[in-house]
């Protein structure tokens, strides 16, 4: 079992108390007792062996004993730039991404987001939070403020990726070949780009915007996806070709 606790909570390494929710989970899903050993990592891209050193009626403290080894993350940096989607289906995104390895998720409200504003932040760095704890990583992704499609690409004049667009583009091959090159010639750390649609797709502007800044317009094939299916497979995709 893995769970999150803040670094400050662990550079204590003794008698450090969990939070509720973590007290919580520990006593009535791990069923955990004194001396039970748990596996804690803190979101920065460490993790340590534990074992739960107290229990005093709903609270539980555990002792850090040493760090252990974690080679889960991946050689290249991804940011997941994805249109709100309604609902569940951004929360499956976010979920998604974040077992894929993505280190930041900007949440975009363009032309056709059905969703123009939300209050589900807090819960999509919760379903990250989780999932980190599930699938191993011990770095959580960020998980940025929604911003208006205009805005962000106007913040950035340069940026390496790709957008995915439902109405055509470089076969991916081609398009990692052109981002490729791009890099070696800037000869600078760059973050790797994944931009995603709404529901309703892009605009022919939103297209515009995104390729001014360098990202390469590219497809995922000849059937038009759900948006969320789009993200998962983009990701899953780049990564392949950069990761090898």
């Amino acid at each position: 079992m893995r769970i999150h606790v803040p670094s400050a909570d662990i550079a204590r390494r003794t008698a450090v108390r969990l939070s509720d929710e973590k007290a919580h989970h520990v006593l009535s899903v791990m069923r955990a007792a004194a001396g039970t050993k748990l596996v804690v990592f803190d979101g920065e891209g460490r993790q340590y062996q534990a074992a739960v050193s107290g229990i005093q009626k709903k609270a539980v403290f555990i002792d850090i004993i040493d760090e252990l080894p974690n080679a889960t993350e991946l050689d290249h940096h991804y940011v997941l730039c994805a249109a709100i989607l309604k609902g569940e289906k951004m929360d499956m995104v976010v979920q998604k991404a974040t077992e894929l390895g993505v280190m930041e998720i900007q949440p975009i409200v363009s032309e056709r987001t059905v969703v123009k504003e939300t209050r589900r932040l807090d819960r999509w760095r919760k379903i990250a939070e989780e999932s980190c704890e599930q699938c191993g990583r011990s770095k959580l992704p960020v998980i940025h403020e929604p911003v208006a499609w205009k805005d962000f690409f106007a913040q950035h004049a340069r940026l390496s990726g790709f957008v995915f667009w439902e109405e055509g583009g470089l076969p991916l091959a081609e398009a990692y070949q052109a981002v490729l090159e791009k890099r070696l010639a800037a000869n600078a750390w760059q973050p790797v780009h994944v931009v995603i649609g709404p529901e309703g797709g892009m605009t022919h502007e939103e297209i515009g915007c995104a390729a001014a800044t360098g990202l390469m317009v590219t497809t995922l094939g000849r059937r038009i996806l759900r948006a969320e299916t789009a993200a998962i497979v983009a990701l899953g995709l780049v990564q392949y070709v950069f990761e090898g």
